[in-house]
């Protein structure tokens, strides 16, 4: 909608998206509350959209939207793990917490899907949103890029970290030790989502078949509008030359295109009637010797008749 603003502020956009990605990973980093953790680590996820729509580039664009996508998945499926232990145990503290593999290897299994799938892991959807993002804005600045490649690093020592803590190492609290594992009702949620982030993982294209009209038709917009010629090629530029040099002067354009738009009056009675008279007055006003001989030959005849 706004090529010329977007093209100006990109450059701020990039440094904001930087920021978001690299400040609060370390943020995250040094969380002790789990809810917390997960919170900041979306925000450096959502750096990578704002990354990748800037970009305006066919695969910035795509990883962006792919990105939101799956960051609502694995997003979602992560706070629902947090919320799973805190009503078994009531507490949000990674240190409260250890071990807890040996009694709820259902949670453990399925929070590391989800974990992997937070770090991009290849093979789940969290992958395919960040690496489109990523090279799109290769495509565009290569520093910027490299910049936001060290957040996936960051991403990836402390969602391990969290997971290290929490599932693995000796079981120190009593209480935690004792925690059942998923119930039917919280397995339901759970699996469902763990069978999208692979799905979306392994058969990306089944959003990106879908929304790649659009974001061409959008980068295509978007850049005829910043350069009209950039998107031709020189085979179609010669034809235009050509087609240039055969057209006729805007003046005959002007002409020919006024002359279309003149409509024909409409037949009307007074017309007709002024047409028949403008056809019978000439035989009226001619003369008697001047009308034809086979006109005159009839005189005779009807003379000879009355004799």
């Amino acid at each position: 909608m706004l090529p010329e603003a977007t093209e100006y502020f990109a450059p701020l956009v990039f440094g904001l998206s930087i920021i978001a990605i690299i400040y609060t990973s370390l943020v995250a980093l040094v969380q002790e509350d789990m809810k917390k953790l997960i919170a900041y680590s979306s925000v450096a996820h959502m750096g990578f959209v704002t990354l990748g729509l800037f970009t305006m580039t066919q695969q910035g664009v795509e990883g962006a939207v792919f990105q939101m996508i799956s960051h609502g998945v694995i997003s979602a499926a992560l706070f629902l793990c947090v919320g799973v232990v805190y009503d078994r145990l009531h507490t949000r503290d990674i240190g409260r917490y250890g071990g807890i593999v040996k009694n709820m290897p259902r949670y453990a299994t399925l929070f590391m899907i989800f974990m992997l799938g937070s770090v991009g892991l290849p093979g789940t959807s969290g992958f395919v949103g960040e690496f489109l993002s990523l090279l799109g804005a290769f495509q565009v600045d290569t520093v910027v890029a490299t910049f936001a490649a060290t957040g996936m690093v960051l991403g990836a020592a402390y969602m391990l970290l969290l997971y290290r803590r929490v599932v693995f190492g000796p079981q120190d609290n009593d209480e935690a030790a004792t925690m059942p594992d998923l119930n039917w009702r919280e397995y339901g949620i759970l699996l469902p989502l763990a069978a999208l982030t692979i799905w979306l993982g392994i058969f990306p294209g089944v959003v990106l078949d879908r929304i790649s009209p659009s974001v061409e038709a959008l980068v295509t917009r978007y850049e005829v509008a910043l350069d009209p010629e950039k998107r031709i090629t020189i085979e179609e530029k010669t034809v235009l030359e050509e087609v240039e040099e055969d057209a006729q002067t805007p003046h005959e354009l002007l002409i020919e295109e006024k002359a279309s738009e003149i409509k024909p009056l409409p037949a009307s009675p007074g017309k007709a009637i002024i047409d028949n008279i403008i056809n019978i007055l000439p035989e009226k006003l001619v003369p008697q010797e001047s009308r034809p001989a086979k006109l005159e030959g009839k005189a005779p005849a009807a003379e000879g008749q009355e004799e």
